[in-house]
C-alpha cells in the first residue's frame, strides 16, 4: 500500500495523562505474549483457506486460491463516480496529531503505558519512529482482536524479497531490533514473564523472534498513508482490507475523509461490473522509470498498468511549441545514458511548423541542468551563477560516464526527496522556470520541472510584502493550475473540496499587503486591484465546499463583502473578467471561453476548472 513520507509524527510510546497501570494488565500482556501465533508463509505459498470479510454485493477479492501477494479486488456492478465502495478502519493507526491518540481503544492506552518507558527510539528518524508506533499499535490489535489478526493473516510479507534486499532488511532489523529491546525489557520489569522466557514459553520470542520480522515485513508492505478532507497526511494506517487493493498509476480510486475521522474508498472514475479495483501507492507526476524503481524496491513488483505500457511517457516529454502536439522524446534512460541536446526531429506531424534548432536545445540544457541540479544540490552552494551551472553540468557528464543506467535512475528516485534550491539560485531559477513557461517546449508537469516548481514553493514561503505575495501567489497558481491538476488524470482532486482554499488565503493575504501600502499593480490603480483580488478571493472561497471549512469560509466571505460595503464600493468588473486578468498574471496555462476556465491534462484530455456566470453580482 501506498509509503509516502510524513512529517511530525509523535513517539507513540510517550503517553501521558493515562490511570496508572495495574499488574493485571501486565499479566493480560505476558499471557498474550506465551499465546501460539500464526507463522507466516517464507514462499508466500500459504496453504490456509482465505478469510474473506470483504466480499459483498458491490465488490469481492479476486485470486482467493492464489498466494497472498496476488489477490486483489474487482467490482460486482457499475459504480458512477463518488460511490463508497469501502468502508477504511483506524482500528491501527499511527497519527501525526497526537490528540488523535487520546481516542485509543482501552487495552492500548494501558498496554502503551506498560511498554513507554522502555522505548529507546533515539536512533530513529521520524518515519522510522511512525512505522515503529504503527508496528506497536498493529501488534496489541493482533494480540486482543482474533477478527482483526484473522484479517492480517491473509495479508503477504515479501519476506524472500526483503531478505535479499539489504537496503530493506537494514531498514526492517532497525524496527525490530527497537520491538526486541521493548519486550526484553518489560520481561526484566515483569519477574513472571522473565521466567516464561528463560524456558521458552514467550511464543513471540521463538525462532530469533521471527514473527515479528515477518511482522515488521507486513507493516512495511501493507500499511498506507491517511489522508483528511484536505488530502493531507494524517497518519500512517494498517486496514487489512483496503490492504487488498492492488496499485495502479492510473487508478480508479482514493481515499477520502467523508466526516470527522470516517474514512472512505471512493471511485474517481466510473467502474463496469468485473472491473479491478485500483489506488495508486506512490506520487503521481514522475517518469515511468522513476515509478517502476520505487515500486520494485518499496513492493517488489513491476507495474503493468494502462499508463506504464504507454508508448509516449506522459510526464517526460515535449511538444511542438506552436500547437502543443506531443512529440517523439527520449526517455529518462535514454537521456541519463546520453545527455545529449540532439533534437530528432526537423517538424511537427500535426501542424507541419519547422522546429527552431536553438531554441529546442536551449529547453533541453535547462531540463538537463534541472535533472543535475536534484542530483547535487548541495554542492558548489557558494559558486557564481554561471560556474555553478557549469560545474553541475560537467557533475552531470561524469556521473552518466561513471554509472549505468539502472543505476543512475536508483540515485535519481534518492536524491528526488532530499534536494533542495541554494538559496542564492532561487531567483535565477525562477527566471528559468519562466522561461521554459513562455517557451512551450516542455510544459511545467513534467519531471523535473514540476518537482523544482515544488521546491521553489517550498522556498519561497515567506511573504512579508505586497511584492513577495506576488511571487508566492503565482508561484502557488501555477503549482496548482500547470502542475497538480494536469498531473491528477484519476481526476481524485474532483474530491478535495478545500481545493482552491489555500489559493483564497493567499490572494486575501495580498490584498491586506495591499490596503496597507497603496500601490497600482499590474492589474491596475490601486482601486481597480483591489476590486480584481476581492473579487477573486471572493469567487475561491465560494467554491470551498467542505463542511469542515464551513464556519471559517463564511467568515471570510462575510469580511469581504463588508470591506467593499463600508467603503462604498460598486463593482464595476464581471467575475469572469475579474478572473482572466488573475489568470494571465499567473501564465499557469489556462483557457477561457464566455462562462468557463478550462486547462488540458497530462493526457492531453480538456478538464473544465470553473464556470462563471456574468449576471451573477458576488459582491
Amino acid at each position: 500500500m501506498t509509503i509516502l513520507h510524513g512529517r511530525n509524527f509523535p513517539n507513540l510510546l510517550e503517553v501521558s495523562s493515562i490511570p496508572s497501570v495495574n499488574d493485571y494488565w501486565k499479566q493480560r500482556l505476558y499471557d498474550k505474549l506465551t499465546q501460539v501465533f500464526y507463522n507466516f508463509p517464507i514462499k508466500e505459498n500459504s496453504k490456509k483457506k482465505f478469510y474473506d470479510t470483504i466480499s459483498n454485493d458491490k465488490i469481492q477479492v479476486i485470486g482467493k486460491e492464489l498466494n497472498p501477494g496476488n489477490r486483489g479486488i474487482e467490482s460486482r456492478r457499475y459504480f458512477k463516480v463518488g460511490s463508497n465502495l469501502m468502508d477504511i478502519s483506524t482500528l491501527s493507526v499511527s497519527f501525526c496529531n497526537p490528540v488523535a491518540t487520546r481516542n485509543a481503544i482501552p487495552y492500548i492506552k494501558h498496554y502503551q503505558q506498560i511498554l513507554a518507558p522502555f522505548a529507546k527510539t533515539d536512533e530513529l528518524h521520524e518515519t522510522e519512529v511512525a512505522i515503529l508506533n504503527l508496528s506497536i499499535v498493529t501488534l496489541f490489535n493482533y494480540l486482543e482482536d482474533a477478527e482483526f489478526a484473522y484479517k492480517i493473516n491473509n495479508l503477504c510479507t515479501h519476506h524472500l524479497q526483503i531478505k535479499c534486499d539489504k537496503q530493506m532488511c537494514r531498514k526492517r532489523d532497525k524496527i525490530k531490533n527497537v520491538l526486541v529491546q521493548i519486550m526484553l525489557s518489560f520481561f526484566v520489569d515483569f519477574h513472571p514473564a522473565l521466567v516464561a522466557y528463560k524456558r521458552g514459553n514467550i511464543k513471540i520470542a521463538k525462532c530469533n523472534w521471527k514473527f515479528l520480522e515477518n511482522f515488521v515485513n507486513l507493516i512495511f508492505i501493507n500499511c498506507n498513508t491517511l489522508v483528511d478532507y484536505k488530502f493531507r497526511i494524517v497518519g500512517y494506517n494498517l486496514d487489512p482490507q483496503f490492504s487488498m487493493i492492488n496499485h495502479s498509476c492510473m487508478p480508479n480510486s482514493c481515499q477520502v475523509e467523508t466526516e470527522y475521522g470516517c474514512y472512505r474508498l471512493i471511485n474517481t472514475l466510473p467502474i463496469n461490473a468485473g472491473d479491478e479495483i485500483t489506488v495508486n501507492y506512490i506520487a503521481s507526476g514522475i517518469p515511468t522509470e522513476l515509478r517502476q524503481v520505487q515500486l520494485f524496491s518499496r513492493y517488489f513488483f513491476r507495474c503493468k498498468c494502462p499508463l506504464c505500457n504507454l508508448k509516449c511517457d506522459i510526464f517526460f516529454t515535449m511538444q511542438c511549441n506552436s500547437c502543443f502536439n506531443p512529440i517523439k522524446s527520449p526517455s529518462l534512460s535514454v537521456v541519463l545514458s546520453a545527455p545529449n541536446t540532439i533534437i530528432r526531429e526537423t517538424s511537427c506531424s500535426k501542424c507541419c511548423k519547422q522546429f527552431d534548432n536553438e531554441l529546442y536545445i536551449r529547453q533541453f540544457q535547462i531540463r538537463n541542468f534541472f535533472i543535475a541540479l536534484i542530483y547535487s544540490s548541495k554542492s558548489y552552494k557558494d559558486s557564481e551563477v554561471e560556474a555553478f551551472v557549469n560545474r553541475l553540468h560537467m557533475e552531470f557528464k561524469s556521473l552518466t560516464g561513471n554509472f549505468g543506467t539502472a543505476s543512475l535512475v536508483k540515485m535519481l528516485d534518492r536524491a528526488i526527496d532530499d534536494f533542495c534550491i541554494p538559496e542564492k539560485k532561487i531567483e535565477t531559477i525562477k527566471i528559468l522556470i519562466d522561461e521554459v513557461m513562455r517557451k512551450k517546449v516542455f510544459q511545467i508537469y513534467t519531471f523535473p520541472f514540476n518537482l523544482i516548481v515544488q521546491r521553489l514553493l517550498v522556498a519561497s514561503s515567506e511573504v512579508n510584502d505586497f511584492k513577495t505575495g506576488m511571487e508566492y501567489l503565482k508561484l502557488y497558481a501555477r503549482y496548482l493550475f500547470a502542475i497538480k491538476l494536469p498531473t491528477d488524470i484519476s481526476n481524485q482532486l474532483l474530491f478535495n473540496k478545500c481545493l482552491y482554499l489555500d489559493l483564497a488565503d493567499g490572494i486575501l493575504q495580498l490584498l491586506n499587503h495591499l490596503k496597507s501600502e497603496k500601490i497600482a499593480t499590474c492589474f491596475g490603480s490601486y482601486q481597480e486591484s483591489m476590486e480584481i483580488l476581492a473579487q477573486c478571493a471572493f469567487f475561491f472561497y465560494k467554491q470551498v465546499d467542505s463542511l469542515f471549512e464551513l464556519q471559517y469560509v463564511e467568515e471570510k466571505l462575510i469580511s469581504i463583502r463588508e470591506e467593499f460595503r463600508h467603503s462604498n464600493k460598486c463593482s464595476k468588473l464581471s467575475i469572469h473578467s475579474c478572473l482572466e486578468k488573475f489568470f494571465t498574471f499567473t501564465d499557469a496555462n489556462i483557457y477561457s471561453t464566455r462562462t468557463r476556465f478550462l486547462i488540458f491534462n497530462a493526457k492531453q484530455k480538456q478538464v473544465t476548472l470553473l464556470h462563471t456566470f456574468d449576471s451573477e453580482e458576488y459582491l
